[in-house]
C-alpha cells in the first residue's frame, strides 16, 4: 500500500480529492518486497506477468564516478533489444507458469503410451519442460541429434534441414513427427489438437515461426488467437483464466489499437486487481474500477486496515461508495481532505446502523 501511496498524486477538485496512479509507476518494486516469496505462486506470477507486460523499459543514464570526474554511459537499449527482452521475459514467465502442472498430463501419457518415449518427449515440450525432454531424448532414445536441437534450439531452417535428412523410416510415428514440425516452427491448431489450451499456448509462444524485424509476442499471441477464433470453440476454463485475459487485452491494447474497457480478472486477488485497475483507470469502465476497488477496500476493513480502505476508496471518485466506507471506518485524521458533509454523513450511517442492531432481535430472541 505504501508504494502505491507514493506513486499516487491527490489533486483536489471542487473540495473534492481525486487520486491518480502517475503513469510512470512500476510494477517491480513489488516484486522485490519481502513479504512477496509469501504469496502464493498463483499470485506471484500475476504481478510478475502485469511488471512483463505494463512495465515502461528504463533507459540507462550517465553516471558520474564518485573517485573521478569522468562520466560514463551506459549503453541504451535499442527498441530491438527491448522487444528481445521482453519476449524472452515471458517465454520464461510462461514456463514457470504452465510446467508445475505437468505430472498428470506425463503420468497418462506414460500409461497411453508405454512404449513410445516420443510421446513423452512431446508432452514435456506442451510444458516447457526442455531438459527433461533433452534428456530423455539421450538416455532413453539415444537420439542426440534430437536432444541438440532440443536443448539449444537453432533456426527452424535447420530443423527443416535435418528433418528432410531423416528418412521415413527414422519418423516412424506421429509424436516422432510432431517434434520435428514443432522445432520447425510449423505449429498450427492441428499439431496442437486434443491438448489442454495452456500446453496449445505454450507450443505457439515457444516454437512458433517469426520473421525478422517482426515483434515476436504480437506475432505468437495473435497467431494463436486467430488460429482458436477461426476453430470457433468456447474454452470455458481458459475464458475464465485472468492471465489470460490480461494477456488478451494487452495484446489487443498495445497491437491492434482496441480500447477494450473491462477485462475478466475476477479470479484474481482483490490486491493484484486493485492495482491493475488504477493503472487503467482512464481506459475502464467506471462501473468496473468501482467494483475492484470496493471488493479490495472490503477486504481491507475485514483485516483492519481502515485507513487504507479510505484510501483506496478515494480512486472510485465515487461519494456513495466512500461515505460508505468511511461509515464502516475508524480515522483519527481527515489526511485526504475528505469533504466534512461526508464525513458528517458517514457517521450518521454508522449511528443509524448501531440503533438497528440494537432495535433487531437476535434469531435467539425470534425463537
Amino acid at each position: 500500500m505504501d508504494l502505491v501511496k507514493n506513486d499516487t498524486t491527490i489533486q483536489m477538485l471542487e473540495n473534492i480529492p481525486y487520486p491518480t496512479l502517475d503513469a510512470d509507476a512500476s510494477w517491480k518494486p513489488y516484486l522485490n518486497l519481502s513479504e512477496f516469496t509469501q504469496l502464493p505462486h498463483y499470485e506471484q506470477q500475476g504481478w510478475r506477468l502485469c511488471a512483463i507486460l505494463f512495465d515502461r523499459p528504463q533507459q540507462q543514464r550517465a553516471t558520474s564516478s564518485l573517485l573521478s570526474k569522468d562520466t560514463t554511459t551506459e549503453p541504451l537499449k535499442t527498441k530491438a533489444e527491448l522487444i528481445q527482452k521482453q519476449t524472452l521475459d515471458f517465454k520464461r514467465w510462461l514456463i514457470q507458469t504452465v510446467s508445475s502442472n505437468a505430472e498428470p498430463a506425463l503420468h497418462a501419457i506414460q500409461k497411453q503410451e508405454p512404449n513410445d518415449s516420443y510421446a513423452e518427449i512431446f508432452t514435456c515440450m506442451t510444458f516447457g519442460r526442455i531438459q527433461e525432454a533433452t534428456s530423455i531424448a539421450m538416455k532413453k532414445m539415444d537420439d542426440y541429434v534430437l536432444a541438440i536441437f532440443l536443448a539449444s534450439p537453432l533456426s527452424p531452417e535447420n530443423a527443416i534441414r535435418q528433418r528432410n535428412k531423416l528418412s521415413k523410416e527414422k519418423i516412424n510415428n506421429k509424436y516422432h513427427e510432431k517434434i520435428w514440425r514443432l522445432l520447425s516452427g510449423q505449429v498450427d491448431s492441428e499439431l496442437t489438437g486434443g491438448l489442454d489450451w495452456k500446453q496449445a499456448f505454450m507450443l505457439y509462444i515457444m516454437y512458433g515461426k517469426t520473421r525478422s524485424g517482426e515483434d515476436p509476442l504480437n506475432t505468437l499471441i495473435g497467431r494463436y488467437l486467430n488460429d482458436t477464433r477461426k476453430l470457433g470453440k468456447t474454452i470455458k476454463e481458459r475464458d475464465a483464466s485472468p492471465w489470460y485475459n490480461v494477456i488478451q487485452w494487452w495484446w489487443q491494447r498495445t497491437y491492434n489499437c482496441q480500447k477494450l474497457n473491462t477485462v475478466n480478472i475476477s479470479g484474481w486477488p482483490a490486491r493484484l486487481a486493485w492495482r491493475f485497475v488504477l493503472m487503467f483507470q482512464d481506459e475502464l469502465s467506471t462501473t468496473f474500477v468501482t467494483s475492484i476497488v470496493q471488493r479490495w477496500c472490503m477486504e481491507l476493513q475485514t483485516i483492519g486496515l481502515s485507513e487504507w480502505a479510505i484510501f483506496s476508496s478515494l480512486f472510485t471518485s465515487n461519494k456513495e461508495i466512500i461515505i460508505f466506507v468511511l461509515s464502516r471506518s475508524s480515522f483519527d485524521t481527515n489526511e485526504y481532505k475528505i469533504p466534512e458533509g461526508w464525513i458528517k454523513e458517514a457517521k450518521e450511517k454508522w449511528q443509524n446502523s448501531l440503533i438497528f442492531k440494537k432495535d433487531t432481535p437476535s434469531i435467539a430472541q425470534s425463537l
